[in-house]
């Protein structure tokens, strides 16, 4: 959200992330207004403010990898979760897998496929199919949106779920406007 008000600016985002709702407070710290908004919005001292709110009873998350390097494919996947799947996966250990070995990785991977059962979809894109979307869309983040998308699509022909979280890659609306009947549902 920008907030805007004789030549001042102010952004203030608000996501959900792993430790509940954030929000973040962007702007000149010494200008009295963005000083006003923080008072407003109930800050201390920091710019970031977190407050923890329940994650979904049931959601579909999705997140890609690939999308920075210069051989290989680029990946996006999705997962169905809910309470009873959520639970088992923390038991096993399951995390960012940048804060596991790919020795972990690889061994939690057959736990995982066993909870999550037919509960997900990978959609892999290739260089050459890459360069293909590339020269149509014309953006990697039009590309990760019509990924992310097509993944709940697929994920949502197999399972119900009334929300979706998604890595921030760039606006929402680039997932939200690829969504087809069921997702924008």
């Amino acid at each position: 959200l920008n907030i805007r008000q004789n030549g001042n600016r102010s952004v203030i985002t608000v996501y959900y992330g792993k430790k509940g709702l954030k929000t973040i407070l962007q702007g000149d710290e010494k200008n009295e207004f963005n000083q006003r908004i923080k008072n407003v919005l109930g800050f201390s001292n920091d710019h970031v403010q977190t407050s923890s709110v329940a994650a979904p009873e049931e959601y579909i998350g999705t997140d890609e990898s690939g999308k920075g390097d210069y051989f290989g494919p680029l990946v996006i996947a999705g997962v169905y979760i809910n309470k009873e799947t959520e639970e088992l996966l923390n038991k096993f250990g399951v995390k960012d897998s940048k804060e596991l070995s790919d020795k972990n990785i690889i061994s939690l991977s057959i736990k995982i496929l066993e909870v999550v059962k037919n509960d997900f979809d990978v959609i892999v894109i290739n260089p050459a199919a890459y360069n293909k979307l590339h020269s149509s869309m014309k953006n990697v983040n039009k590309i990760l949106g019509w990924a992310h998308a097509k993944v709940i699509e697929n994920i949502l022909q197999k399972k119900d779920a009334t929300e979706a979280i998604s890595d921030k890659f760039g606006d929402e609306n680039l997932i939200l406007n690829a969504l087809q009947g069921k997702g924008k549902n």
